[in-house]
């Protein structure tokens, strides 16, 4: 029976149960296998913390501080994923769910809207191109708010493609969109769907239409409703954090801006591969249909999401999360268009390229396990002194499942335009499936701040009640009070506070002296190879 089915061919696009093991063959690995890691998984980890253990539900909380550049929506439910699984997973482990059930909500609207759009092909097309795109990778298996968020515009495109057949169906949906993208990152992530259902009939006439205009009014009543709702539970709750929280929000959107367009274009460049190539592709091939709803939608939608990456007051490569959207659904519509030499291209760019890196990862594992070769096992120990590889029949079990998959992929499938973006998304999966399952213990021992948050809970002087801090970043206060119930006051913003304790990140060559002789240091730790040194000082008598 195994040799018939192996026998078989696999049809494209992929059909929807091959689609979905896709997308959890995707989402799932590396959630449930490592620590906290710095940047914006620790803070994750820290806002979930917050909320389990000291109550801070409503407004976001890190390390007994207003989180302000977040919503609670993304929190809740990796909060409720963490209350849930208690029993079997660690929190942080258990709280990345929430990633998981985002990035697979994202992929099925885009699916949606590109069918709505242009047709089931192209669905799977535009759900494949989301997919694959290589600025989605790292950021859809950690702790954030922007996973929501992009679940969240992708929904949004889902009910302005519905409207023009169903408005209120579509409005119910839009209104939906708008209050999760606000509850996930708040006024700027919501202005992206706003916007852009503002735009489309300016830009089409497919939307110029009484019933859009009741779609319209749908959902700004229910957008409205649900975000109000939430706003006045927080103030009844704890108005100083909302205040705290509103102020940024009005401050990121009228405040100054951030890095130039030409930052972000670069960025862009591999951000969005291989979804942008196609995407210009069918820009191109449609240039008589611009007007068409099937081009000018999306446009629409991508104006929008770049008008909310100009406005972000900060630089971060996370942001362009916002735009993967709209571009996957117009490539989505493009793959059927590939000739028959550029999908080819694409298609074995994509194996070879995953194949190789595939390859070093196994070779990898085998050199770290086994010892040969031996100067690729002494490199890997340079890279993370001290960690000691251990052999775990999951984790290799898993990494040949995957690699057989995907063999099974490049052999089988049929020959088809959506060869392209399926044997790239199919890559992307399995690179990550084989680092998640075979390297993770030795990235996390490197990564992980446990062992450093530990020792310096050893190393308080008994009855320690307040700490203060200086130079901490966000990561370190959130995983020092998730491992360590270590909560700082910073220095920065609390001045006049006097605490008995000090801790300070510093660098090597750092002198104790230039914080005054009131301070005398009695611990410093570090993680592995990291440069930053975590300072203990007690206030002399």
């Amino acid at each position: 029976m195994l040799q018939k089915w192996l026998a078989r061919r696999l049809p494209l696009p992929l059909p929807s149960a091959a689609l979905v093991l896709l997308a959890l063959a995707y989402a799932l690995p590396g959630l449930l296998s490592h620590d906290p890691w710095k940047t914006d998984d620790a803070i994750g980890t820290g806002i979930v913390h917050q909320m389990l253990s000291h109550g801070q539900w409503l407004v976001p909380s890190l390390a007994g501080e207003p989180f302000v550049e977040d919503g609670p929506l993304y929190y809740w439910l990796g909060a409720a994923f963490a209350w849930l699984a208690s029993p079997v997973l660690e929190l942080h482990n258990a709280a990345r769910l929430a990633s998981a059930v985002f990035a697979l909500l994202a992929f099925w609207f885009v699916r949606l809207a590109a069918r709505e759009l242009y047709g089931r092909a192209e669905g799977e097309g535009a759900m494949l191109a989301l997919l694959g795109s290589l600025g989605l990778l790292i950021h859809a298996h950690e702790n954030i708010g922007e996973i929501g968020m992009l679940a969240a515009h992708a929904l949004a495109l889902y009910a302005l493609a519905l409207a023009r057949r169903v408005p209120l169906k579509g409005g119910a949906l839009l209104g939906a969109s708008w209050a999760a993208a606000f509850l996930c990152k708040g006024l700027g992530a919501a202005v992206i769907p706003l916007l852009g259902a503002l735009l489309v009939p300016l830009a089409c006439r497919d939307w110029r239409t009484r019933g859009y205009a009741a779609a319209l009014a749908m959902a700004a009543a229910i957008g409205a409703s649900v975000s109000l709702a939430w706003l006045g539970a927080a103030r009844a709750h704890d108005s100083a954090a909302l205040a705290q929280w509103l102020s940024y929000q009005v401050h990121a959107l009228a405040g100054p801006r951030g890095a130039a367009a030409a930052d972000y274009a670069v960025e862009l460049s591999w951000a969005a591969w291989p979804a942008w190539p196609i995407a210009l592709w069918v820009l191109w091939v449609w240039r008589r249909r611009v007007h068409e709803a099937g081009v000018m939608m999306p446009l629409a939608a991508l104006a929008s999401a770049f008008a909310f990456v100009a406005m972000t007051p900060d630089y971060r490569e996370v942001n362009l999360l916002a735009l993967l959207p709209p571009i996957a659904l117009l490539a989505g519509a493009g793959v059927p268009l590939l000739r028959r030499g550029a999908a080819n291209a694409l298609a074995w760019f994509g194996a070879m390229t995953f194949g190789f890196f595939g390859f070093l990862v196994w070779l990898g594992w085998f050199a770290m396990t086994t010892g040969v070769p031996e100067q690729i096992a002494r490199n890997f120990a340079k890279l993370e002194p001290g960690h000691r590889p251990q052999f775990h029949w999951w984790g290799f079990a898993v990494a040949a499942v995957i690699t057989l998959a995907w063999l099974f992929v490049l052999l089988r499938s049929d020959r088809s335009p959506f060869r392209s973006v399926t044997f790239w998304a199919a890559g992307v999966t399995l690179f990550w499936g084989l680092v998640m399952s075979l390297l993770i213990g030795w990235i996390d021992y490197g990564k992980t701040y446990r062992p450093v948050a530990l020792a310096l809970k050893r190393a308080l002087p008994p009855g320690t009640r307040c700490v203060e801090s200086r130079n901490l970043g966000e990561a370190q206060r959130a995983a020092f009070d998730y491992h360590a119930g270590v909560v700082t006051l910073r220095a920065e913003l609390h001045p006049r506070e006097r605490c008995p304790v000090l801790l300070v990140k510093a660098r090597p060559g750092d002198d104790d002296r230039e914080l005054g002789p009131q301070w005398r240091r009695i611990w410093e730790g570090n993680r592995p190879r990291d440069k930053e040194r975590y300072r203990l000082y007690v206030r002399r008598q």
